[in-house]
């Protein structure tokens, strides 16, 4: 079982243009495409609404359902949980749909 980190006294939820999203997606993980979700160990979320336009319905999900699921990913990391491995992305796929509901 994933140890879970406790999660930061203070967080802050961040909602940025897809421009802003791909300067700190670029900078933090050396990818220029706009992100949907940037976690930081500091407590900071950052969400690219424009991202959930463009996948929710891809995803089967309301708009409301897609920004949801991006916040609940970031708190996921923030609590510790990876999705790196197959595994990690499907634990991680699971609690934020079991969240989500």
């Amino acid at each position: 079982m994933e140890r879970v980190r406790k999660l930061p006294r203070g967080l802050e939820f961040v909602f940025v243009s897809p421009t802003e999203s791909s300067r700190l997606h670029l900078r933090f993980s050396g990818d220029s495409t706009p992100a949907d979700v940037l976690a930081f160990h500091h407590g900071e979320i950052v969400v690219c609404p424009a991202v959930a336009v463009q996948l929710h319905r891809m995803h089967r999900l309301t708009l409301r359902e897609e920004i949801l699921t991006y916040l609940l990913h970031g708190l996921l990391h923030l609590a510790g949980y990876r999705d790196h491995s197959p595994k990690g992305a499907a634990t991680m796929r699971r609690l934020q749909s079991k969240l989500r509901k």
